[in-house]
């Protein structure tokens, strides 16, 4: 039987101590301990996971907020719509920054760039591509132009690459992709992002099945091709759900995610400052709160995860 979530403001403990993540006095942040113990759990990291912010390029709020986060060190990928309205201007500004790059693969929005093909709703596009009814002409405009795109603005090759919507990974698209990363990178491919699940433990059964549903739907073509080809890949995918319900909502579903995930696993998340303007602006905005909050990065540290690129 699955455990239930706990409904109290959710809390990280640390040994024989907690963490709430909604009391902001000073009491809240870490008890303290010695320089000794301090010096003996940084050397034992037994969680490294990659904790990858999503949509940069989409609006400047986005964009703004995932620099932040990289600035506080709470980010480890970024993964970029290259025909996004503001990558050319702000892209390069990642840059300099310790962080793995990538191509958010998009084809079901339209980001109003003059050089976009024209997409269709992920609806449209999960049925025609498990009809075998996808224009493989179209993909590759797609692809071609996106990649271009990024290495236009990154002056580099993407270090991964992922999907808006996860389309990166479904039937017609996937062989597509894996074609054209093997004529324009050979052996020094970007690694793909793998699909399912993580562990479940004590995630509401309405967030688990949509995870669960997101896998279905291209993990074990991801995991063949890595097996037979090589291809790299994270180990398994935290962060899904509705993107809706707040600060509070958010930060009971992290603490979950990050206690269940293991080392390689990777945590997607679509933080950014307020007033983006764009459907899910609000739930964005709180994403960001809770990933800002200082109390987390100690507990994370605490418990030996650390945000890091893939090995």
């Amino acid at each position: 039987m699955r455990r239930q979530v706990a409904e109290s403001e959710p809390s990280m403990s640390i040994g024989n101590a907690s963490i709430n993540l909604f009391d902001h006095r000073p009491s809240a942040v870490l008890p303290q301990f010695g320089r000794a113990a301090r010096g003996e759990a940084a050397r034992h990291w037994w969680k490294r996971i990659v904790v990858c912010g999503d949509d940069f390029g989409m609006n400047a709020s986005i964009d703004a907020g995932i620099m932040r986060l990289t600035r506080l060190e709470r980010l480890s990928a970024v993964s970029c719509l290259s025909q996004g309205q503001t990558f050319a201007a702000q892209g390069p500004d990642l840059c300099g920054f310790d962080l793995d790059l990538g191509v958010h693969l998009n084809l079901t929005q339209c980001l109003g760039h003059a050089a976009q093909a024209p997409t269709m709703s992920l609806h449209t596009l999960i049925a025609r591509a498990y009809a075998g009814r996808l224009d493989e002409a179209w993909i590759d405009t797609q692809l071609a132009r996106q990649f271009d795109a990024f290495e236009i603005t990154m002056g580099r090759a993407p270090d991964y690459v992922d999907g808006h919507q996860h389309v990166h990974q479904l039937p017609g698209v996937l062989p597509r992709l894996l074609r054209l990363l093997q004529r324009r990178y050979g052996s020094q491919a970007p690694w793909l992002r793998h699909t399912a699940p993580g562990m479940q433990d004590g995630i509401p059964l309405r967030e688990s099945a949509r995870a669960r549903l997101v896998g279905v739907l291209g993990a074990s073509a991801v995991a063949r091709v890595a097996e037979r080809d090589g291809w790299r890949t994270n180990r398994r995918l935290m962060g899904v759900y509705d993107q809706q319900g707040g600060a509070r909502r958010y930060a009971r579903l992290l603490q979950r995610w990050l206690n269940n995930a293991r080392d390689g696993d990777l945590v997607m998340c679509h933080p950014a400052l307020p007033g983006g303007g764009d459907a899910q602006a609000s739930q964005r905005a709180a994403e960001f709160e809770v990933l800002a909050r200082p109390e987390l990065g100690d507990w994370m540290r605490w418990n030996g995860v650390r945000v890091a690129r893939p090995a």
